[in-house]
C-alpha cells in the first residue's frame, strides 16, 4: 500500500512534468496561426499549476522539517518519487506529527494525485511523463485530438480541486505544527516553575554584592554564582519554596585593613527574604496576648499582655545583624557561625549569608576553566564531557536563561566562554568581578546591532550552546566555508542553521526541536521577549520540557544499566 508521504513524493515529481508538457504544447500551437488562441489558455494553465506546485512544495517542506535531517530533506525534495519517500520510518514520523489528521491528509493527497493523473491523461503523456510528439506533423495530430480537453472550461474544475486540496494540506500542516507545542503543554507534569522570582532575587543579589564589597582591597573580588536547573521550584497555591543561591567568592588581595583577616576563597549559600516574609518572620515571634475574663463581667473579655513560650525561630533573620562590608565579614569568619548576617539591598530585601565550612585543604582559590575550553581544549583542561553531563548542562543552561535573562549575571550575547567550572566540579558557574569602587563593577552593555533574523539574542546564544554541547565541539570548529560572512553574528546564524540537521541525527527529535526553536525563535508568539509571560511559558514548554524529558529518559536508562 502506498503511504501518504510516498504519494506526496509522486505528486512532487509529476507536476513539473505536466508543466513541461504544457510548455511544449504552448510552443507548438504558437507555430499554427489558427490555434493561437489556445496558446493563451495553455499559458494560463501552466501559470496556475506552477503556483500550486510552489504551494505544495512549501507545505511539504514545512511538514517534513524536523522529521529528518536537513541533508535528508534536501535529498527528498531533489529526488521526488525516489526510494527515500517509501521509507516506513519517515511515514511513521509523519503519522506521529499529524496524529488524528493523518487520514484527512492521506485522503487529500490521494485526491490531488487523482487530479495529476487526469491531467497527464488529458495531455496523453507517455509512461515517463513526456509528450508523445517529436515533430510538427506528430504535434498537429496529437494536439488535434486533445485540444478540446484543454480548453478553459475543461480544466477550471480540476484547478479548483488542486487549489482546495492545497489549502487543506497547508491548514493541516500549520495546525499540526502548532499542536505539537500545545500537546507538550498539556502533557508536561506540574506547572512552569516560578523563575521570575529567581530572576528578581538574583538581580537584587548582584546589586547588593556590588554595594557591600566595598573595602580597602586593591584587587577585585570574584563572585561565582552556581547555575541550577530548579525545575522543581513550585508556584502551586500554598507552596512557597525557599530559594538559596550557591556562590563561591574569591579574593587575591593582600592589601587589607588591619582588622580584616586574610582569606582567599569562601563558599556560601545566600537566601533572600522578601518584605512580606520579613514581616511574617517577625510577627511569628512576637508575644501573643492571652484572653482573660475581666473582674465583675460575665461576658466581657480583656487582653492581658502575657507571652507564651516562643517556638524556635524557623529562620535566622530575627537574630542576625546587617553586614556592611562582606569582605571584612568573610575575613572574620571562624567556621562556627550558621549565619554570618545579612546584606540589605536598596529595596530592603535581606540576603542572608550561610557560609559553607570548607575543609582545611580548600583554602586556596580553586582552578577554573570554561565550558568552551572543556569542549575544545586538550585533556589537560579536563576530560571531554560525557553524554550524561552534556544533557544535564543543556537543561541547566536552558533554565538559567529563564532565571537570569536581563540581569547583570547573564550577558545578552553570552556563550560557553561565560560558563565556568571550579576545579573538578561539574557544576557550572557564572563569574562576575566586583571592585572596591562600585562604579567600576557594572557590566558594559553590548551596543553591536543585532541581525533582524535573530529575534532574541539570549535564546539564540542558548541555541548555539546546545549545538556545541550536542556535537561536543565549538561552533567555530564546526563552521564551513559556505557559512562565512563579513558579519560575525550572521556567520554564527548560518552555521547554527546548517547544523540543526546534524543535531537531530545526534541528539534525537526532542533535543533537535529545542535547538531549532532557539535558533529560529519559533515559539508561536508575536513578541519574542522573555519579559512576556506567554512567551516565557512557550519557551519553557518548547525548550526546557523536551530537554528535561531527554535528561530523565537518559538517567532512567543509565540507572537500569547499573
Amino acid at each position: 500500500m502506498v503511504t501518504g508521504v510516498e504519494t506526496a513524493g509522486i505528486i512532487l515529481g509529476s507536476i513539473p512534468l505536466i508543466i513541461s508538457a504544457l510548455e511544449h504544447y504552448a510552443d507548438g500551437v504558437g507555430t499554427i496561426e489558427k490555434w493561437w488562441r489556445y496558446k493563451r489558455e495553455l499559458a494560463s494553465l501552466k501559470r496556475i499549476l506552477g503556483a500550486e506546485y510552489d504551494r505544495f512544495l512549501n507545505t511539504l517542506e514545512e511538514l517534513l522539517s524536523g522529521l529528518v535531517s536537513d541533508a535528508a530533506l534536501a535529498s527528498l525534495l531533489l529526488t521526488p518519487g525516489g526510494s527515500g519517500w517509501a521509507d516506513e520510518d519517515l511515514n511513521h514520523k509523519l503519522q506521529s506529527r499529524l496524529r488524528n489528521s493523518y487520514n484527512s491528509y492521506l485522503d487529500t493527497v490521494n485526491d490531488l494525485n487523482e487530479v495529476v493523473l487526469i491531467l497527464k491523461s488529458k495531455l496523453e503523456l507517455d509512461p515517463n511523463g513526456k509528450a508523445r510528439w517529436t515533430d510538427s506533423k506528430t504535434f498537429k495530430r496529437e494536439y488535434k485530438r486533445i485540444k478540446f480537453s484543454l480548453t478553459k472550461s475543461s480544466y477550471e474544475e480540476l484547478m479548483r480541486r488542486v487549489d482546495k486540496d492545497n489549502g487543506i494540506l497547508a491548514n493541516l500542516t500549520h495546525q499540526s505544527l502548532r499542536l505539537e507545542l500545545a500537546r507538550q503543554r498539556r502533557t508536561t507534569k506540574g506547572v512552569v516553575p516560578e523563575f521570575e522570582r529567581v530572576r528578581s532575587q538574583a538581580e537584587s543579589l548582584y546589586r547588593v554584592l556590588r554595594k557591600n564589597i566595598c573595602c580597602s582591597c586593591k584587587d577585585p573580588h570574584n563572585a561565582n554564582l552556581r547555575l541550577e536547573a530548579r525545575t522543581s521550584l513550585s508556584r502551586d497555591a500554598g507552596v512557597v519554596t525557599k530559594l538559596r543561591f550557591r556562590v563561591v567568592f574569591n579574593s587575591t588581595s593582600v592589601s587589607r585593613t588591619e582588622s580584616a583577616l586574610s582569606w582567599q576563597s569562601r563558599e556560601a549559600e545566600i537566601e533572600a527574604l522578601e518584605i512580606q516574609e520579613q514581616i511574617d518572620a517577625l510577627t511569628s515571634h512576637a508575644p501573643l496576648p492571652s484572653p482573660l475574663s475581666s473582674p465583675g463581667s460575665k461576658k466581657g473579655v480583656s487582653w492581658a499582655v502575657e507571652s507564651r513560650t516562643p517556638s524556635p525561630p524557623p529562620y535566622a533573620e530575627a537574630t542576625t545583624t546587617q553586614i556592611q562590608d562582606l569582605c571584612l565579614a568573610f575575613g572574620g569568619y571562624k567556621g562556627t557561625e550558621e549565619c554570618l548576617g545579612y546584606i540589605l539591598d536598596e529595596k530592603h530585601m535581606r540576603h542572608h549569608i550561610y557560609p559553607i565550612a570548607a575543609p582545611a585543604t580548600s583554602v586556596v582559590i580553586p582552578a577554573t576553566t570554561t565550558l568552551y575550553n572543556r569542549l575544545t581544549g586538550p585533556r589537560t583542561l579536563g576530560a571531554k564531557l560525557t553524554r550524561k553531563e552534556r544533557l544535564q548542562l543543556a537543561l541547566t543552561l536552558a533554565t538559567s536563561v529563564l532565571q537570569l535573562h536581563k540581569t547583570p549575571w547573564l550577558s545578552e550575547r553570552w556563550s560557553t566562554n561565560d560558563i565556568h567550572f571550579l576545579t573538578e566540579n561539574l557544576s557550572p558557574y557564572i563569574s562576575r568581578t566586583f571592585h572596591s569602587s562600585p562604579s567600576t563593577t557594572e557590566q558594559v552593555a553590548n551596543t553591536t546591532k543585532s541581525l533582524p533574523i535573530v529575534r532574541n539574542e539570549t535564546i539564540f546564544a542558548l541555541g548555539v550552546s546546545l549545538i556545541e554541547l550536542c556535537l561536543n565541539s565549538s561552533l567555530a570548529a564546526l563552521r564551513s566555508e559556505e557559512d562565512l560572512s563579513p558579519d560575525a553574528q550572521l556567520t554564527d546564524y548560518m552555521t547554527a542553521r546548517r547544523l540543526i540537521g546534524e543535531v537531530y541525527d545526534e541528539g534525537g527529535g526532542r533535543y533537535g526541536d529545542a535547538v531549532r526553536r532557539c535558533v529560529h525563535c519559533e515559539f508561536d508568539q508575536r513578541q519574542a521577549s522573555l519579559d512576556i509571560e506567554a512567551f516565557r511559558n512557550s519557551f519553557f514548554q518548547g525548550v526546557v520540557v523536551p530537554l528535561e524529558e531527554d535528561w530523565a529518559d537518559f538517567s532512567s536508562m543509565h540507572s537500569e544499566v547499573k
